[in-house]
């Protein structure tokens, strides 16, 4: 293997354990929060979210998205089994959908056409900017716990 998949099957063995020792559950339960519970429902809600950001105020879609995305992310932090994480997961997944086709645009309307394409991969690579800072969330598991 590479090193980064050794360094991001590190990283997610060590985010199952420090999970599974508050919450008890299975390494393919975890399996299924990590990757399906979240990109099925984000996948699915992408489609709708387009074309409602197409035909009602993408700034007040953006606003819904984050809302209910944090509001998501809080409840994962005081869930106490795995049911209430799973249903989190998914609630954020459909929640996320909708921030991206609304950035799009906004992103748009806002830059000038010469730095559009600049200015869009500026946002795109906040995807992996955010992943990179996910994966240091371990530190912070090891020094303070995963709530």
């Amino acid at each position: 293997t590479t090193n980064a998949d050794a360094a991001a099957t590190s990283a997610a063995s060590a985010a199952f354990q420090a999970m599974n020792v508050d919450l008890q559950f299975t390494q393919s339960q975890y399996g299924l929060l990590a990757s399906t519970a979240f990109t099925i429902l984000f996948a699915l809600s992408s489609l709708l979210a387009g074309s409602l950001a197409d035909k009602y105020d993408r700034k007040l879609l953006t606003l819904g998205s984050c809302t209910v995305w944090s509001l998501a992310t809080l409840f994962t932090s005081q869930a106490s089994s795995y049911e209430e994480v799973l249903a989190a997961r998914v609630v954020m997944g459909g929640a996320c959908a909708f921030a991206v086709p609304a950035a799009y645009t906004l992103i748009a309307d806002t830059v000038s056409k010469d730095k559009l394409a600049f200015s869009n991969s500026i946002y795109g690579s906040g995807v992996y900017l955010g992943g990179a800072l996910a994966s240091l969330s371990l530190l912070l598991d090891e020094s303070i716990g995963w709530r």
